[in-house]
């Protein structure tokens, strides 16, 4: 009988990997061993990821991880790796491990940008320039330092979509003035011109990632400014009604002053449609019994 190896293609064909997979995939492909040092590893990775809970479903689907407090911004994934961190929890002791899951894409991707951001803090740049001219780079490395700042991208779907467009934006900008910079430094080797490749493909590795995210559909369609049907006082409602109870702005006025003074502050001064804007984010139980 030909054995087949079922869970291997499980793995493979799942969109998710769970929390136990990846620990055990460090493992095997690292020197890292004990759990408490691959859970401080994974800290600032899943934090730019999307976290699920595979097996437990809301409308069909598995139950995406929020943020369980703005304070600290950390959704239950993220709580499990801090417990295993403090050497609290460990791997073998329950069967969240299993349930608790990273977007494989999401989790890929961005282990791939932390492996990169590992390679470029162990460039040495005095292996790049003669000692007597060292000085004449020192115009080149804010440029190189700032590309490594572009890696700390927003998460919120809509926002993060713009945020990369403008960082490759950014991205065409600091390759030219690289270019313009280094034409006339005779002394910088191969390892620029490494560095610019680099650069081009992590350009492409973003311009791919944009098409990704701009393909999903997970957007309400009322919120979509891209869809026919868009309501633009809903989304500007969300945001009226998060600016006051979840960034805590206006936090000591009462509900319609605050949510009017978000208005007049965007730009929104129309009375009647601060009015309307206040009156459906008010928090208070609607009174059916009334008109």
């Amino acid at each position: 009988m030909v054995s087949i190896k079922l869970k291997d293609k499980i793995n493979e064909n799942s969109e998710f990997i769970s929390m136990r997979r990846i620990f055990e995939e460090i493992r095997e492909k690292t020197d890292l061993e004990k759990d408490f040092e691959i859970a401080e590893l994974l800290i600032p990775i899943a934090k730019k990821c999307h976290a699920y809970n595979q097996y437990q479903l809301d409308n069909g689907k598995p139950m995406r991880l929020f943020e369980k407090n703005p304070s600290d911004r950390n959704n239950d994934f993220d709580y499990t790796l801090l417990e295993i961190a403090r050497g609290d929890l460990y791997l073998d002791d329950s069967n969240i491990f299993n349930n608790y899951a990273l977007q494989k894409s999401d989790f890929y991707y961005e282990f791939e940008v932390f492996l990169r951001s590992c390679d470029l803090e162990n460039l040495n740049y005095n292996d790049l320039v003669k000692e007597d001219d060292f000085n004449s780079i020192d115009d080149i490395k804010p440029l190189l330092k700032k590309i490594c700042d572009l890696e700390n991208l927003v998460r919120d779907q809509v926002l993060f979509i713009e945020e990369l467009k403008n960082k490759l934006e950014e991205f065409n900008q600091l390759t030219d003035e690289i270019h313009e910079k280094s034409s006339g430094l005779e002394y910088i080797n191969y390892g620029l011109s490494n560095r610019m490749m680099w650069l081009e493909d992590e350009k492409s590795d973003l311009e791919i990632r944009i098409k990704e995210l701009e393909s999903r559909t997970d957007m309400h369609p009322a919120l979509d400014p891209k869809n026919k049907h868009h309501a633009p006082e809903l989304l500007l409602a969300i945001h009226a009604w998060e600016s006051k109870y979840i960034h805590k702005q206006y936090l000591h006025q009462e509900h319609s002053p605050a949510i009017k003074a978000f208005l007049s502050k965007s730009g929104y001064t129309v009375k009647r449609l601060q009015d309307r804007i206040a009156a459906i984010t008010n928090p208070k139980n609607i009174n059916k019994s009334k008109s």
